[in-house]
């Protein structure tokens, strides 16, 4: 395994909370992570970090168009390279994977879809329009359902003012447009425990918005759950943005802040309980391992520009 072993007093601060540990003696919220490790390293900026049920690590290469396939010692293969441009990653119950794909960035035409693939990496199907004939722009991010669905956020072109849209899709394939025209390009997102509230990163706002959810899967008008902290993203000469975000076997949402290199935690509520460094300038996505520890992709280099430095896959150990 790649074990090299970043200083976790340096890396893994927990930033978060002057409110919690204002009073003398009052616990931190949150604790920081024992170790921070370079996982692996990739050729390629990334996004899409995700576990199947064995337990195997994907992450995706959206300048590369392929999606590789991590291995324990931390060196990787190519395990597709059927998507154009992947992003965001998750494994169904029944072992297909589901991949969203913006399609080739060079044309003006609306191009994204979802793909389906095989525990293999074979493409099995996509789903390339919305329930009113439009073409799928972008498809960003996805969360699943516990009904073998999922939802996944469409922003549209980045940094190109689209309306954003949601959708769900059932177990069947089905597609519907759940929210659109509302969030300032929707990101991350992720699912209550009860499946009663849907919380999608508004990137253009830097907020975390939640959706209640009726009980025939429609989405109510959304709340502001939280503004996150200002920080400068080199990125985009501009504030840095929630972008992939994770449920953490603690209940609380795992925010990776584009441009700035830090993971805030989040309570369901609302509350920052804490945000740690992650060890990388930029961070996209993350995902939690079947024993807690939690893995962040992030970038080797510091701007848009250096893409070409390739990319980083961080470890943060917990006890």
């Amino acid at each position: 395994m790649n074990s090299r072993i970043i200083c976790a007093s340096l890396l893994a601060v927990v930033l978060g909370t002057a409110q919690a540990t204002a009073d003398e003696g009052q616990r931190p919220k949150l604790q920081p992570p024992s170790t921070v490790s370079v996982y692996a390293e990739t050729p390629s900026f990334g996004e899409g970090v995700v576990f199947d049920q064995q337990g195997r690590l994907f992450v995706s290469q959206p300048f590369t168009g392929q999606v590789l396939l991590i291995e324990p010692d931390g060196s990787s293969s190519v395990w597709t390279d059927a998507i154009v441009t992947p992003n965001g990653h998750k494994v169904l119950p029944d072992g297909r994977h589901v991949v969203m794909d913006r399609g080739p960035t060079d044309v003006e035409e609306d191009v994204g879809s979802v793909a389906y693939l095989s525990s293999e990496g074979t493409l099995l199907a996509r789903l390339e329009s919305d329930e009113y004939n439009r073409r799928l722009r972008a498809p960003n991010d996805l969360v699943l359902d516990p009904n073998g669905g999922f939802w996944f956020t469409d922003p549209g072109r980045f940094m190109q003012n689209e309306p954003g849209r949601i959708y769900r899709v059932n177990a069947n394939g089905e597609i519907r447009t759940a929210s659109d025209g509302i969030v300032d390009f929707p990101n991350g997102i992720a699912l209550s425990p009860a499946g009663d509230r849907l919380f999608v990163c508004e990137s253009g706002t830097n907020r975390i918005l939640v959706f209640p959810i009726s009980d025939i899967g429609e989405l109510g008008a959304p709340e502001a759950l939280i503004e996150l902290p200002s920080f400068p993203n080199a990125w985009t000469n501009s504030e840095a943005e929630p972008d992939g975000m994770a449920l953490g076997p603690d209940g609380n949402l795992h925010v990776a802040h584009f441009g700035a290199g830090v993971v805030h935690v989040v309570s369901m509520e609302g509350e920052l309980l804490g945000s740690y460094t992650s060890g990388s300038s930029s961070v996209t996505n993350l995902a939690f391992s079947s024993a807690g520890d939690l893995y962040v992709f992030g970038s080797s280099g510091h701007r848009l520009g250096e893409i070409a430095n390739g990319g980083r896959l961080m470890r943060l150990e917990f006890e």
